[in-house]
């Protein structure tokens, strides 16, 4: 009889995985962002606050992991939750889940992905001396998906563990229109984080496109790299790792600023009188923008950080800069508003 070996991992490895998941209580939009040997982050897009678990709740999840066709049962406990409502009638939630057990060899399976992963990178429309030469540049650094066909790419895509697509092909114009509609497709409006609309790929272009074509696409946000042609392995290398590294820390930024949110929203509840002021009336928080500003102000508000708030004269900065030092650790100290007119303000 042959035995799986004993793989040991330390608690705290994490890694990113973007998959699905099913869960009961049942969680609408369900899907992982990071897995470690000890638990699971989530986010989910619930029909109201009170749908699934919250914390200290039991919560059973099914997964399956990246490549693999056995889904993955276990059951945890929800250590902590935020939700936040960031539309009428629309909100969004992300948990903490800490994992108790695995259902048959799911723990074998688990801390062998978290052992040989590798970014998941897919490639389209390249041809075969192409694929060569992106195999010879990214192959032992990054797990690759080669797609000759958008529809094919739209299969690898929907695993939801791809962090970074590379745009190929001899055909710079049609190149240049997938990269196009690839960026159309990715909603806009919903809050970074928190959502499978935010789990948008980084698009690299490595195909023959003029330079005035790109800057466009620079300009517009739907391009995070471009790699001349004729390619070359190291600059390929060092635009696809760069893309599948910032796409990886915006996830997990946001992810511990929503946990900071939510221990921090915890304290002023547990410290301040029930009357305590958010800022949502007085900015008269009605619009989508506007809710997404302040949610980013009680974000920013706790750190010793420079904020900068941009805007046509009337369009609240004033109002909005008090908000950020009311929430602020500086709230007790005199809040100064200096009229500097038409003058430009140079910081050295």
């Amino acid at each position: 009889m042959v035995h799986e070996p004993t793989i040991r991992l330390h608690r705290g490895d994490r890694k990113p995985l973007y998959v699905q998941v099913m869960t009961r209580p049942s969680l609408r939009d369900c899907w992982s962002v990071n897995l470690s040997a000890a638990g699971i982050g989530l986010v989910a897009s619930p029909s109201s606050a009170e749908e699934g678990p919250h914390e200290g709740q039991v919560l059973e999840l099914e997964f399956t992991l990246p490549d693999e066709r056995v889904r993955l049962s276990a059951r945890g406990e929800v250590r902590w939750r935020h939700d936040h409502a960031y539309a009428p009638g629309a909100s969004s939630a992300a948990l903490g889940v800490s994992i108790h057990r695995f259902e048959g060899d799911g723990q074998v399976r688990v801390a062998r992905y978290l052992r040989e992963h590798h970014l998941a990178v897919a490639v389209v429309l390249a041809g075969p001396g192409e694929e060569r030469q992106i195999q010879a540049a990214l192959e032992g650094d990054f797990q690759l998906h080669f797609a000759r066909e958008e529809s094919e790419l739209a299969e690898v895509l929907s695993r939801g563990h791809v962090s970074c697509v590379v745009v190929a092909g001899a055909d710079g114009a049609r190149a240049a229109a997938l990269v196009q509609r690839l960026h159309a497709a990715v909603p806009s409006d919903e809050p970074a984080g928190l959502s499978t609309g935010d789990l948008s790929r980084r698009l690299v272009l490595a195909a023959p496109t003029s330079p005035e074509a790109v800057l466009s696409m620079f300009n517009r946000g739907a391009l995070h790299r471009y790699v001349p042609v004729p390619l070359e392995e190291a600059p390929l290398h060092e635009a696809v790792m760069g893309a599948c590294r910032e796409y990886e820390m915006r996830i997990e930024q946001h992810r511990m600023a929503l946990e900071l949110e939510r221990n921090l929203l915890r304290e002023r509840a547990r410290t301040a009188p029930p009357s305590s002021p958010s800022g949502a009336g007085e900015l008269g928080m009605r619009s989508e923008a506007m809710r997404r500003v302040l949610h980013l102000a009680h974000v920013a508000a706790p750190h010793r950080v420079a904020v900068l708030l941009q805007g046509e004269t009337g369009t609240g900065k004033e109002v909005l800069a008090s908000t950020l030092h009311r929430l602020s650790s500086r709230r007790d100290a005199p809040f100064v508003v200096q009229d500097c007119g038409e003058r430009m303000l140079t910081l050295l």
